[in-house]
């Protein structure tokens, strides 16, 4: 049997947990609130028949930060001060205050480091008087509830500005998409590819291939026009022979046509050539470019996240 022993506050009935099996000596309550204290005691029973009550035992679960925000922000102007503002709050839901609300925290921040302020009152108070303000400069207001295991969810954001005349004019923001929420929808897309997997998708496109293939046929028709030109200026057989000798024994020396050079040394001669490699570097700049272009292209789709908010103004 268990109930919450609040300090100050009236004890409520006992609750019944049963325990149905004989041999057990221990047992875990399940659903109790978090940092409340509770009065427990053990009532032995068999059918109807019940036993004495065992001593009462306190014990106290552990706190937790609250789980939920303090409720009705509101900012007002003070009657006495131009310059003075009176934030406003309820406290956050019971079921969600995870133990006892120790005390409050207001967050106050202007548009420059200057302009912030910061103030902590008992959880026994909801309101705070915020004085000194400057007037033209827009205001934040934050509430958070915080128990002993530290401050909890906070409110939404209220903004506030005082005009010349010690007008509130206030307004909440209510962003398109906040930034938890871009950070998460970041999280949540596939990464980008990596440069190997752009690489080999660039690879696979159609027109790279036929940069490829039309790179290739330039090389071949260049390499073709030259080879011919060479075979063309060696076209004529030479009809120059050496004089005939006779030699001391009486045979003829007769001369012998050098043959034309092998296909292997026309193909070293024409890699030499500066024309062949400006057309391989040529070849190779055209298809750079167009791999370049088709990443930035790329990359640009993919550039930046929206961050535009709109105003509520009263």
């Amino acid at each position: 049997m268990y109930r919450a022993s609040p300090e100050g506050q009236q004890r409520s009935d006992w609750a019944v947990f049963e325990v149905r099996t004989p041999g057990e000596d221990s047992t875990v309550v399940p659903q109790l609130r978090k940092g409340v204290t509770y009065e427990f005691k053990v009532r032995p029973f068999f059918n109807e028949f019940q036993g004495t009550d065992s001593e009462v035992k306190i014990a106290k679960t552990l706190e937790e930060v609250p789980s939920a925000a303090p409720r009705g922000v509101t900012v007002t102007e003070s009657g006495d001060n131009g310059t003075a503002i009176v934030v406003s709050w309820q406290p956050p839901p019971e079921e969600e205050q995870n133990g006892v609300v120790q005390e409050y925290k207001i967050w106050c921040l202007g548009n420059e480091s200057r302009y912030h302020i910061n103030r902590t009152v008992d959880g026994s108070t909801f309101s705070l008087l915020i004085s000194s303000l400057a007037p033209g400069i827009r205001y934040s207001v934050e509430v958070a509830a915080s128990t002993g295991a530290g401050p909890g969810v906070k409110s939404d954001v209220t903004f506030f500005q005082i005009d010349s005349s010690g007008h509130v004019t206030e307004g909440v923001l209510e962003p398109e998409n906040t930034l938890s929420q871009q950070i998460s929808e970041v999280v949540k897309q596939p990464p980008e590819n990596t440069l190997s997997q752009q690489i080999s998708e660039v690879v696979k496109q159609p027109a790279f291939i036929a940069g490829i293939g039309a790179a290739c046929w330039i090389i071949l028709m260049m390499f073709s026009i030259w080879l011919y030109r060479q075979r063309k200026k060696r076209s004529g057989l030479s009809t120059d022979y050496a004089g005939i000798r006779k030699d001391s024994s009486g045979h003829v020396t007769e001369g012998v046509l050098e043959p034309e050079n092998t296909l292997s040394q026309q193909i070293s001669e024409v890699v030499k050539q500066p024309a062949f490699i400006a057309g391989i570097g040529a070849a190779c700049w055209i298809i750079l470019m167009m791999f370049s272009i088709w990443l930035y292209r790329q990359r640009k789709k993919r550039s930046g996240l929206s961050t535009d908010y709109a105003g509520i103004r009263k």
